[in-house]
C-alpha cells in the first residue's frame, strides 16, 4: 500500500479536500487530507509512468490507466468512496496524460499515439478527439491547451477548432552539451532553430514540464529550459524566469490575488538541493529561493501539486502564504 513518503503518483482535488497517491503498483489509496484519515483503496489498471491518474473536482469518483498490465490497460474510471469500478475501456491503450475536464464535466485522455479523447465521465465514450496531448482545460472560456512537437494549441472546447496557436519566443539562450561545465550530461536548452553550423536532433524540441493557467496568465515550465509567461488574452509573450544552469522547473502554480507565482525547481543535471522559487507574476522577478530538499533525486517533487494556498506533496504541506512546513499524517 502506497504511504506518504513512497508515492510516485499523486493528485488531489482543487480544495486540497481529497487526495489521491499510488506507487509503482497498481493500488490507489484515496484519503482525507486534512484529516490524514484512508477513504479507501482501490485495485487499479494503473500502471507508473506519464500522468496516468486524475480525480473529479467534486472528489467522486477518479481514473486510472494503464499502459500493458495484466489488468487490462486502457483508462477505467472507479468511484472515491467504495472503489467500485465504474467504466473501463481498452480501446484508450497506452495513457499518456489524464485530466478531469472542468468544461464537460468529464475526463480527458491523451494517449501515445491517438492524440487526445474528451470522455463522458460516466460511461467513458469520446465526445471529442483532437490533435496533440492534453496541458489544461478553462472552463470558463471554454477550450482546451495542447501541447503539440513545438507550439501550444489553443482549441475551441465545442469542436476542437484552434482558436490560438502559442509559439515559444526566440529568446532561448541555445546550449550545445560541449558548453556544459565539466562532469554535466550531455543536456540541452531549447531552441526554436538550430544555430549555424549545427544539426537539428543537436537541440531540443518545446516539451512542456507542467503549466499554471490563471485568468491573466499562461505559465508553462519548459525541459531544460526556462519558465515562459503569456497573456491570457491574446497569448502574446510577457516575460521568462530562467533556471540555474543544468536545471528546470518540475511544477509551478499561481496566486493572482497575492500577485505571486512559485516553482519547484531541480538541478537535474548534476544534482544539488531541490527548491521552491517564488516570483512575482506580474514582472517574473524573482522573489525567494526556499531549498526543499537538500538531498539528490526529485520523485516526490515531480509530484508536488499547488491547490489552494498549499503546497503538497508527499509527507509534507507548505503552507504557501507563510512557507510553513506542517507533516502529513
Amino acid at each position: 500500500m502506497p504511504s506518504a513518503d513512497d508515492h510516485r503518483e499523486f493528485v488531489c482535488t482543487p480544495d486540497a479536500r481529497i487526495g489521491l497517491r499510488t506507487a509503482f503498483h497498481t493500488d490507489v489509496e484515496a484519503f482525507d487530507i486534512r484529516a490524514g484519515t484512508r477513504i479507501s483503496v482501490t485495485k487499479t489498471i494503473f500502471s507508473w509512468g506519464g500522468r496516468r491518474l486524475a480525480i473529479s473536482d467534486d472528489g467522486r469518483h477518479f481514473i486510472a490507466g494503464g499502459w500493458e498490465n495484466k489488468l487490462g490497460g486502457g483508462v477505467a474510471c472507479y468511484e472515491v468512496d467504495s472503489g467500485r469500478l465504474v467504466w473501463h475501456e481498452r480501446r484508450l491503450s497506452r495513457s499518456q496524460r489524464l485530466r478531469y475536464d472542468p468544461v464537460s464535466d468529464g475526463w480527458l485522455a491523451s494517449l501515445d499515439r491517438g492524440g487526445t479523447h474528451v470522455l463522458n465521465r460516466l460511461d467513458g465514450q469520446t465526445l471529442l478527439r483532437m490533435p496533440g496531448a492534453i496541458l489544461t482545460a478553462d472552463a470558463t472560456s471554454r477550450r482546451y491547451f495542447l501541447e503539440r512537437k513545438r507550439w501550444i494549441d489553443v482549441v475551441s472546447a465545442s469542436d476542437g477548432a484552434r482558436q490560438f496557436r502559442v509559439r515559444p519566443p526566440r529568446l532561448f539562450e541555445w546550449r550545445h552539451p560541449s558548453d556544459f561545465p565539466p562532469g554535466f550530461p550531455s543536456a540541452t536548452r531549447v531552441s526554436t532553430s538550430p544555430p549555424p553550423g549545427r544539426d537539428s536532433h543537436d537541440y531540443g524540441y518545446f516539451g512542456v514540464k507542467h503549466e499554471s493557467l490563471t485568468a491573466q496568465h499562461l505559465l508553462v515550465s519548459v525541459a531544460c529550459g526556462p519558465l515562459l509567461c503569456f497573456s491570457a488574452a491574446d497569448f502574446t509573450f510577457l516575460w521568462q524566469l530562467e533556471p540555474d544552469l543544468g536545471a528546470h522547473f518540475l511544477r509551478i502554480g499561481a496566486s493572482p490575488r497575492m500577485d505571486i507565482g512559485w516553482a519547484v525547481h531541480w538541478s537535474f543535471s548534476h544534482g544539488g538541493p531541490t527548491e521552491l522559487w517564488t516570483f512575482s507574476l506580474d514582472s517574473g522577478t524573482l522573489l525567494n529561493r526556499t531549498v526543499l530538499r537538500e538531498e539528490k533525486g526529485a520523485f516526490h517533487w515531480d509530484d508536488a501539486v499547488f491547490c489552494a494556498d498549499w503546497l503538497l506533496c508527499g509527507d509534507v504541506r507548505i503552507d504557501l502564504r507563510t512557507m510553513e512546513r506542517v507533516a502529513q499524517k
